[in-house]
Protein backbone atom coordinates (compact mmCIF):
# COMPACT_ATOMS: atom_id res chain seq x y z
CA UNK A 1 0.00 0.00 0.00
CA UNK A 2 1.16 3.22 -1.08
CA UNK A 3 1.87 6.23 1.73
CA UNK A 4 -0.17 9.45 2.22
CA UNK A 5 3.53 10.83 0.57
CA UNK A 6 3.57 8.49 -2.24
CA UNK A 7 3.07 10.95 -5.10
CA UNK A 8 5.38 13.59 -3.45
CA UNK A 9 7.99 15.26 -5.49
CA UNK A 10 9.64 17.85 -3.33
CA UNK A 11 12.71 15.86 -3.42
CA UNK A 12 13.02 16.91 -7.54
CA UNK A 13 13.95 20.39 -6.44
CA UNK A 14 16.71 19.02 -4.54
CA UNK A 15 17.79 17.03 -6.75
CA UNK A 16 17.84 19.88 -9.59
CA UNK A 17 19.45 22.51 -7.42
CA UNK A 18 22.07 19.97 -6.77
CA UNK A 19 22.46 19.18 -10.43
CA UNK A 20 22.61 22.66 -11.42
CA UNK A 21 25.29 23.42 -8.62
CA UNK A 22 27.44 20.37 -9.73
CA UNK A 23 27.11 21.34 -13.90
CA UNK A 24 27.98 24.89 -12.78
CA UNK A 25 31.40 23.74 -11.37
CA UNK A 26 31.84 20.91 -13.96
CA UNK A 27 30.70 22.80 -17.35
CA UNK A 28 32.10 25.89 -19.02
CA UNK A 29 30.27 29.07 -18.32
CA UNK A 30 28.66 29.47 -21.86
CA UNK A 31 27.28 25.64 -22.16
CA UNK A 32 25.85 26.19 -18.60
CA UNK A 33 24.10 29.16 -19.29
CA UNK A 34 22.88 27.89 -23.12
CA UNK A 35 21.34 24.45 -20.54
CA UNK A 36 19.79 26.97 -18.21
CA UNK A 37 18.34 29.01 -20.48
CA UNK A 38 16.55 26.41 -22.43
CA UNK A 39 15.34 23.98 -19.01
CA UNK A 40 13.68 28.07 -18.29
CA UNK A 41 12.22 28.21 -21.88
CA UNK A 42 10.63 24.79 -21.22
CA UNK A 43 9.09 25.26 -17.85
CA UNK A 44 7.84 28.58 -19.14
CA UNK A 45 6.10 26.92 -22.06
CA UNK A 46 4.53 24.51 -19.47
CA UNK A 47 3.44 26.99 -17.21
CA UNK A 48 1.78 29.32 -19.84
CA UNK A 49 0.61 25.32 -21.21
CA UNK A 50 -0.89 24.79 -17.57
CA UNK A 51 -2.60 28.13 -16.53
CA UNK A 52 -4.34 28.10 -20.32
CA UNK A 53 -5.94 24.71 -19.55
CA UNK A 54 -6.98 25.94 -16.22
CA UNK A 55 -8.55 28.95 -17.46
CA UNK A 56 -10.14 27.56 -19.90
CA UNK A 57 -11.63 24.89 -17.76
CA UNK A 58 -12.52 27.83 -15.14
CA UNK A 59 -14.17 29.55 -17.86
CA UNK A 60 -16.40 26.47 -18.66
CA UNK A 61 -16.91 25.49 -14.87
CA UNK A 62 -17.87 29.01 -13.46
CA UNK A 63 -21.41 30.15 -12.38
CA UNK A 64 -22.35 33.01 -13.90
CA UNK A 65 -24.37 34.34 -11.66
CA UNK A 66 -21.55 36.29 -9.71
CA UNK A 67 -19.91 39.94 -9.32
CA UNK A 68 -17.63 40.23 -11.70
CA UNK A 69 -15.69 43.46 -13.29
CA UNK A 70 -16.43 42.92 -16.93
CA UNK A 71 -17.41 39.64 -17.43
CA UNK A 72 -16.68 36.00 -16.38
CA UNK A 73 -14.37 35.59 -19.21
CA UNK A 74 -13.05 38.66 -19.39
CA UNK A 75 -12.13 38.36 -15.58
CA UNK A 76 -10.53 35.27 -16.44
CA UNK A 77 -8.46 36.09 -19.12
CA UNK A 78 -7.70 39.40 -17.27
CA UNK A 79 -6.38 37.01 -14.50
CA UNK A 80 -4.78 34.76 -17.26
CA UNK A 81 -2.37 37.61 -18.52
CA UNK A 82 -1.28 39.12 -15.31
CA UNK A 83 -0.19 35.88 -14.36
CA UNK A 84 1.55 35.85 -17.35
CA UNK A 85 2.76 39.01 -16.80
CA UNK A 86 4.24 37.71 -13.43
CA UNK A 87 5.77 35.04 -14.72
CA UNK A 88 7.62 36.56 -17.53
CA UNK A 89 9.19 39.10 -14.89
CA UNK A 90 10.26 36.12 -12.92
CA UNK A 91 11.78 35.34 -15.99
CA UNK A 92 13.30 38.74 -16.35
CA UNK A 93 14.56 38.15 -13.18
CA UNK A 94 16.44 34.96 -14.00
CA UNK A 95 17.98 36.96 -17.78
CA UNK A 96 18.83 39.40 -15.64
CA UNK A 97 21.01 37.31 -13.24
CA UNK A 98 22.28 35.36 -15.77
CA UNK A 99 23.60 37.38 -18.49
CA UNK A 100 24.01 41.11 -17.72
CA UNK A 101 26.96 41.46 -15.44
CA UNK A 102 27.30 45.36 -14.78
CA UNK A 103 25.65 48.19 -13.16
CA UNK A 104 22.78 47.70 -15.73
CA UNK A 105 21.71 44.50 -13.99
CA UNK A 106 20.89 46.69 -11.11
CA UNK A 107 18.58 48.94 -12.74
CA UNK A 108 16.80 46.37 -15.06
CA UNK A 109 16.38 44.57 -11.28
CA UNK A 110 14.66 47.97 -9.93
CA UNK A 111 12.54 48.31 -12.65
CA UNK A 112 11.33 44.92 -12.24
CA UNK A 113 10.78 44.92 -8.94
CA UNK A 114 8.67 48.21 -9.27
CA UNK A 115 6.98 46.35 -12.24
CA UNK A 116 6.11 43.73 -9.31
CA UNK A 117 4.66 46.02 -7.08
CA UNK A 118 2.40 47.79 -9.54
CA UNK A 119 0.94 44.55 -10.66
CA UNK A 120 0.52 43.42 -6.90
CA UNK A 121 -1.58 46.55 -6.73
CA UNK A 122 -3.52 46.15 -9.79
CA UNK A 123 -3.94 42.50 -8.54
CA UNK A 124 -5.60 43.97 -5.14
CA UNK A 125 -8.13 46.56 -7.03
CA UNK A 126 -9.02 44.34 -9.30
CA UNK A 127 -9.84 41.38 -6.78
CA UNK A 128 -11.89 43.47 -4.75
CA UNK A 129 -14.70 44.28 -7.83
CA UNK A 130 -14.75 40.45 -9.05
CA UNK A 131 -15.54 37.12 -7.05
CA UNK A 132 -14.29 34.48 -9.31
CA UNK A 133 -11.19 34.32 -7.01
CA UNK A 134 -13.61 33.82 -3.80
CA UNK A 135 -15.35 31.28 -5.35
CA UNK A 136 -11.94 29.32 -7.43
CA UNK A 137 -9.40 27.34 -5.56
CA UNK A 138 -7.21 25.93 -8.78
CA UNK A 139 -4.97 28.49 -8.72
Amino acid sequence: MKGPDANDTSWVSIIFTITCITMSQILENSLYHKMLTAVMILILIFIVIRRLKVTLYDIQTQDSNINTFMSVKADYWISYIKDMIAYGLMAAIFFDFMFIKNSLAWLILLIIVVLFGLLILFEKKFEKKTDIFETNNTG
